[in-house]
């Protein structure tokens, strides 16, 4: 709605168009509605080198007041960056959260480009 409402006031040619919308597009994929149609759920976008979406780190107002965690356990990408920096590995903070490195790693990335 929002590009379309945008292209009504300023005026692009058509390939400009298309570019912008199939990008919006793509990111509001990542956000998941109710039945009644509003949003509850979002994945963030995070670069992939293989272009899949990444659903490992989700924001639902309803699990931790809206701060990003893992999807699967409900973990802090904070907390878990937190340990990261203070020299845990990746394969440790995995194993004692029941995560897998994939996860703890969309994390850290998460948080890193958050910052």
């Amino acid at each position: 709605m929002f590009v379309e409402l945008y292209s009504q006031l300023i005026e692009l040619p058509m390939s400009g168009q298309i570019v912008i919308r199939s990008a919006f597009e793509h990111h509001l994929e990542a956000v998941v509605h109710n039945p009644r149609g509003a949003p509850v759920k979002l994945y963030p976008w995070m670069p992939d080198p293989l272009g899949k979406p990444r659903t490992t780190v989700m924001i639902d107002p309803e699990i931790s007041f809206g701060a990003p965690v893992t999807t699967y356990r409900g973990i802090s990408t904070a907390v878990l960056t937190d340990l990261i920096d203070a020299g845990i590995s990746i394969d440790d903070i995995a194993t004692e959260y029941g995560l897998n490195s994939e996860e703890v790693g969309d994390a850290i990335r998460f948080e890193r480009a958050a910052a």
